[in-house]
């Protein structure tokens, strides 16, 4: 795949779709630090045409030349750190976007000018990679499991989620939607136990009402709107209230 043709994938699927399920690949992450090419010495260097040289590799837009004669270990350890670079493409974007505004203090705006992302992207990625360090990413779940507890008050409530969702084997919408339910004041117990990738047609119906609350509550801050949608909130609650009487009232006569 291009460089272009990659960097499109990932504007278009920077993070999950509200109505699909872990709409990215799953990504394996691994840390920068431990990228290393198998602890191969490889000297860096940018040739006037373009090409980027990593000791006897020699990387451009069109493919890999090998100069000189390596050793098969070298050439597995190289393959091997392509691999995770391609595995924590994002993360590493998001960390070196977080260092170039720190140490150079150049934007995001010139980080996209400069390679083709979108300043929202490169903004999201460095979003993510901040709000969750390094020592906390697990490799086991996908960059959007650790998007979705970025904005969790401290790395304790992080690293708890992070461990929920590997444990039960949550996919991006049933974390989601278990993260909800707690802020909500909920059991997100009853989420855990899904063994099924899809949620439940009830889970789905709870996690558009969560959304919809978000939804009303957003413009709700509006001022000049503000009676308005306080009208629609009691109608939707006396319309679930009346639902809750009549689902009850069919409970009551199976019985």
């Amino acid at each position: 795949m291009s460089a272009r043709k990659r960097r499109e994938q990932l504007e278009n699927n920077a993070f999950f779709d509200a109505d699909s399920d872990d709409s990215l690949p799953e990504l394996n992450i691994k840390e920068v630090d431990e990228i290393g090419f198998g602890g191969l010495s490889l000297p860096v260097a940018r040739s006037q045409d373009g090409v980027v040289k990593l000791g006897a590799f020699h990387i451009s837009m069109t493919g890999l030349q090998i100069e000189g004669r390596i050793t098969q270990d070298e050439w597995w350890a190289f393959f091997d750190g392509v691999q995770k670079i391609e595995s924590a493409i994002q993360f590493i974007i998001g960390d070196l976007a977080s260092y170039g505004e720190d140490e150079f203090r150049i934007s995001y705006e010139e980080i996209a000018g400069r390679t083709g992302y979108k300043r929202e992207t490169v903004e999201n990625y460095a979003y993510v990679a901040r709000n969750v360090r390094q020592g906390l990413r697990n490799e086991d779940l996908s960059f959007n499991h650790h998007y979705l507890v970025a904005s969790l008050a401290n790395d304790n409530l992080k690293q708890e989620w992070l461990n929920t969702a590997q444990e039960h084997e949550l996919s991006v919408r049933n974390l989601e939607l278990a993260i909800n339910i707690w802020k909500e004041g909920g059991d997100p117990q009853r989420v855990f136990d899904i063994t099924d990738d899809k949620p439940s047609p009830v889970q789905s119906a709870r996690l558009k009402m969560v959304r919809e609350r978000t939804k009303v509550m957003k413009k709700a801050k509006s001022k000049k709107a503000r009676k308005l949608w306080l009208t629609y909130a009691k109608e939707q609650a006396a319309e679930w209230q009346d639902l809750a009487q009549k689902i009850a009232k069919m409970e009551a006569e199976d019985a």
